[in-house]
């Protein structure tokens, strides 16, 4: 099995393109191969027949999909190959300026972590700016928290909760009793 007949299962001549459905079903097969037909008929709410019939047609079978993720590295590379070899001048002529101009940003990133460069630039200043800022406020907080008197804090937190139980029955009594 070659890489390109992986990458590019075609239906037989004279079938048309896929139905919405069909597109759902191929996409679902192709991304999770280790879905059952009656779990992908369950996922894009459709028989297992169908789903059956739709991967036959269209020549998809779990060995194709684990072949392409096995080669997948392989076979982009040999896309990508293809579709920079069919551009000619006058594609790029023709081209508007904004597409031009994506098309060579885009190229200059994917250059960029090919040879192992950023795509990004970050000022580490920033970050470490905040980070001192952030050390002082923990140094700050927890000078406050020293001060802070101890105690048994579950016997405190049992006194506090006591109160507000007191407190809560005070409100809810008080609620119940009606002015004349």
């Amino acid at each position: 099995m070659t890489a390109q007949s992986i990458a590019a299962p075609r239906p037989p001549s004279g079938t048309r393109a896929p139905t919405p459905t069909q597109a759902k079903i191929i996409d679902t097969a192709t991304q999770h191969p280790d879905l059952s037909c009656r779990q992908i008929g369950a996922i894009v709410n459709t028989d297992h027949a169908h789903v059956v019939r739709t991967l036959q047609q269209y020549g998809i079978t779990k060995e194709r999909v684990d072949a392409y993720k096995l080669h997948r590295a392989e076979i982009l590379a040999g896309i990508q190959s293809r579709v920079l070899s069919s551009i000619t001048d006058e594609d790029i002529k023709q081209a508007s300026l904004m597409q031009r101009m994506a098309s060579v940003g885009i190229a200059y990133d994917k250059e960029r972590i090919e040879r192992g460069l950023s795509t990004e630039i970050h000022d580490y200043r920033v970050v470490r700016e905040n980070v001192l800022h952030l050390d002082i406020e923990i140094r700050r907080l927890e000078s406050e928290l020293s001060r802070l008197p101890q105690g048994d804090n579950d016997r405190d937190r049992g006194q506090e909760s006591d109160s507000n139980n007191q407190l809560f029955q005070n409100n809810h009594n008080d609620s119940n009793v009606i002015d004349v």
